[in-house]
């Protein structure tokens, strides 16, 4: 039950919570980047506001705030862990994490504890069984979306950050687009921000080779980009005569040249959101509504379709996930989809040729602004039903400030050092991973990617239907499938009291 005062996850939970996919702690590289958390976060704080001076003043009298999480993953293409600053080591991200805890425990007058189980299934059962069992001990819990949200709240195990003084959400250490989203009833069911790195490392982007670039006298992605003129279309218009058969065996390999190199998995999910389709959307109400279908719908999977088996130009890997990560590191391809995680990963920091980041095209210029997908391995922090409102004051103070200091230290550390200095090579890349963050949009739908058969996420609709690489007939299969869509999302309503 509720210790003396509650134990906590050190804010690495929050701010690592499952920075996806290890290569973060890459020491080889980390040796070459002498900048320190300290310094990052003092040059930060040159251009923008100090964040810690929007915050709350009270004493917490000793109190401990626990956190349960988990720190790791079992999935077969990447690792997630929580960073555990333990102590200061020298390596950028781990000190800004340490600073940050340092920091809200001095602020505050807490100690901040977390208790983080292996496996985010084990994570997920363990929180369960604890709100079943009405046990108090944890004051946040935090965990993927796409593998808890909808799970614990209809399960009724989380409570309503609305409810709770000092949480800010205007602030820019939150995700406004994933908290709205993710509002349900007008209950604010999780908090997305800062405070979890994957919010950032889990946001996917294209690549492109500049050398290559420049030998096949394609025009400047930069420019393409912030003209608006980046699309599907472009892409695969440009792409299309470029495949070279570079082992001479007839036969289109992984071995081969290519003008996009992709994959028949995740790449997949991520032109859904980027083309501006929502499995769901939230109404004035705070209801969530079917969304997906429309003549916008059909036109971008005939667009996706084409561009992956219509295309000369396009490699699609059917062996392994990822796997386009080499035959964009050893320069044969042009293109590459990725999540921003596997840029901090040893491959494409050991890469030779720079390289740019730009965002997923458009699916045609009227499009109103680019549109960055994030994979639902994405963190979501949630408040457990058992916090009792006279804890409201001290778990709302220092939610805040873990938000506010992971702005301060871990944004910096993670984003601006980490990418910027250490992957990005050019000034109009770390533009451009401006550009991302700025554009993410987060659709419900991935919160029942593991939740129920609700068919309209991402993975479940592109991925699914177009990875077989037989033309997929979107409207008639739509038509099959609302129905079931509709119960799988009434069902989950009427498991929500009003």
């Amino acid at each position: 039950m509720k210790k003396s005062l509650a134990l906590i996850l050190s804010a690495m939970l929050l701010a690592g919570l499952l920075l996806s996919c290890g290569g973060v702690g890459d020491t080889a590289v980390d040796a070459a980047v002498t900048t320190t958390a300290a310094e990052v976060a003092t040059e930060a704080a040159e251009t923008e506001f100090d964040p810690i001076a929007t915050l709350t003043k009270l004493d917490g009298n000793g109190y401990e705030f626990s956190v349960l999480g988990y720190g790791g993953s079992t999935a077969s293409y990447r690792e997630a862990e929580y960073f555990r600053a333990i102590e200061l080591n020298g390596e950028v991200i781990n000190d800004a994490l340490y600073y940050r805890n340092s920091d809200v425990e001095e602020l505050y007058n807490v100690k901040i504890t977390y208790n983080l189980e292996f496996k985010d299934t084990d994570s997920r059962k363990t929180f369960e069984s604890l709100m079943l069992a009405g046990d108090d001990t944890y004051d946040l819990f935090g965990n993927k979306e796409g593998y808890v949200f909808a799970f614990c709240v209809a399960k009724g195990l989380a409570a309503d950050f609305a409810k709770v003084p000092h949480i800010d959400i205007s602030q820019p250490w939150y995700a406004q687009d994933a908290i709205r989203e993710h509002t349900i009833k007008k209950t604010m069911y999780g908090l997305f921000g800062d405070m979890l790195s994957t919010n950032t490392t889990c946001c996917w982007s294209f690549l492109f080779n500049k050398k290559l670039i420049t030998d096949y006298k394609l025009e400047n992605p930069y420019d393409v980009v912030r003209s608006d003129r980046w699309t599907i279309e472009y892409l695969s218009d440009t792409t299309k005569e470029i495949a070279s058969d570079l082992d001479g065996d007839g036969v289109w390999t992984e071995a081969d040249f290519y003008g996009l190199g992709a994959d028949k998995w995740a790449t997949l999910d991520a032109w859904q959101v980027s083309l501006d389709i929502y499995g769901l959307t939230i109404n004035n109400d705070g209801i969530p509504e079917l969304s997906f279908f429309s003549e916008r719908t059909v036109k971008a999977v005939d667009a996706v379709f084409n561009l992956y088996y219509n295309n000369v130009g396009t490699l699609v890997n059917k062996i392994t996930p990822y796997d386009c990560v080499n035959t964009f590191a050893e320069d044969r391809c042009i293109y590459f989809p990725i999540f921003i995680d596997y840029m901090l990963g040893d491959t494409l920091r050991a890469m030779e040729t720079d390289y740019g980041v730009i965002p997923y095209p458009k699916l045609d210029e009227a499009q109103e602004s680019y549109s960055t997908y994030v994979h639902p391995r994405y963190g979501v922090i949630m408040l457990p039903v058992t916090v009792t409102e006279d804890r409201y004051e001290i778990v709302g103070a220092v939610t805040e400030a873990l938000g506010a200091t992971s702005y301060k230290y871990v944004r910096p550390a993670i984003y601006d050092t980490a990418l910027k200095v250490k992957t990005v090579r050019d000034e109009d890349s770390a533009e451009m991973l401006d550009l991302l963050i700025e554009t993410r949009h987060y659709d419900l739908s991935t919160a029942f990617e593991q939740y129920s058969a609700f068919p309209f996420t991402p993975a479940k609709c592109f991925r699914n239907n177009l990875n077989s690489g037989v033309e997929f007939k979107v409207a008639s299969w739509y038509e099959s499938q609302e129905s079931a869509a509709q119960a799988a999302l009434d069902e989950f309503l009427d498991s929500i009291p009003d």
